[in-house]
């Protein structure tokens, strides 16, 4: 057994939102009102703004606050009438997504705290059934793994999730007289079923993510394999390229595949695995809303890292005050999708 621990560190920010509302209770057209923040930090700061303007239509606001930088945004918004409330999403790196819902905008002033905490630290446990031919050995199977957790960790970084890699611990289990029954998940083999195998037969850490490398899944060495929402990945022989673990974390967060829709391309951590070079590496704003509100993603279900938080599932067509379209874009993901 290997085990490997990067320290981690502790960070909170506050900023507070100023919500000015002039006008009455009840007034339809107490507009224009204001919308100020001020951001104290050395980090690029986005928003989504969620509201209703004086006719009831929800108006979807993007903002980007760059350090050491006031901003005011004027606009028509009162309390809402449809039995829904404003939301306030913010962004920065090295911190998890603030979640702000229900927020009410009453008739005058309103502060409302912004508080950016630590990043979520997720451990990780590598069980190796499987290595395969000499030349690829225990050390080149469980070096590529842990690339691969370090490729997560960058692209989350850049991409503001707000999560790391904390420790792994790797388990070689090549000797269980049960690795060589379950080295292969065929393509017609039930995968709940196969996944219960490995958990009994050969193990899993329950309050971690759980990364199996055997021979082969779904019928193939180059592809690999998690359940919607749960903590357990099978790698297959040859699907060691970096960006196969980062697929399978949107996979263990709750995200939904993308395929066919025009608003992604094969970099998308959501795109179902294809070409192995293909270097997954983007995730919108509305991916992220959606890993950390899940109730069954990881974070939440596996992690419980966001206790009493506010939770919501948003499925890939949603686009309402509680979920903002999955294509939402702060900040471009390459030339091809700008910020939207």
């Amino acid at each position: 057994m290997l085990m490997f621990r990067r320290p981690y560190y502790f960070h909170v920010l506050v900023l507070s939102l100023i919500f000015g509302l002039a006008g009455c209770e009840g007034c339809n057209n107490e507009g224009p009102d204001n919308f100020s923040i001020t951001n104290p930090g050395n980090d690029l700061i986005g928003f989504l703004l969620d509201a209703a303007d004086d006719n009831s239509n929800l108006t979807d606001h993007t903002i980007i606050i760059p350090a050491l930088t006031s901003f005011d945004l004027s606009f028509d918004a009162q309390p809402r009438t449809d039995n829904e409330s404003e939301e306030v999403v913010a962004f920065r790196k090295e911190s998890p997504p603030v979640i702000l819902n229900p927020v009410s905008l009453r008739s005058g002033r309103d502060i409302i705290p912004i508080v950016f905490r630590e990043e979520i630290v997720l451990d990780i446990t590598v069980w190796v059934l499987d290595v395969g031919s000499v030349a690829n050995t225990f050390n080149d199977r469980t070096n590529e793994i842990i690339d691969g957790l370090a490729w997560c960790e960058e692209r989350w970084r850049e991409e503001r999730m707000g999560v790391r890699i904390g420790d792994i611990q790797i388990n070689d289990v090549r000797t269980n007289p049960a690795a060589a029954t379950l080295r292969d998940h065929e393509a017609e083999d039930d995968p709940a079923t196969y996944f219960a195998a490995l958990s009994t037969d050969i193990g899993e850490d329950t309050d971690r993510v759980n990364f199996y490398l055997t021979r082969k899944v779904g019928g193939s060495r180059q592809f690999a394999g998690a359940l919607h929402g749960e903590n357990q990945s099978a790698v297959g022989m040859y699907a060691g390229e970096v960006d196969i673990p980062f697929t399978q974390f949107g996979e263990f967060f709750g995200l939904e595949p993308i395929d066919g829709n025009s608003n992604f391309n094969s970099e998308n951590v959501a795109k179902s695995i294809g070409n192995l070079l293909t270097r997954r590496k983007y995730m919108t704003e509305g991916q992220v809303f959606r890993c950390h509100t899940i109730p069954y993603s990881a974070i939440n279900d596996t992690y419980n890292a966001r206790p009493g938080q506010y939770t919501t599932t948003c499925l890939n067509a949603d686009n309402d005050v509680r979920c903002p379209p999955v294509e939402k874009r702060i900040w471009a993901d390459s030339n091809a999708f700008p910020a939207n």
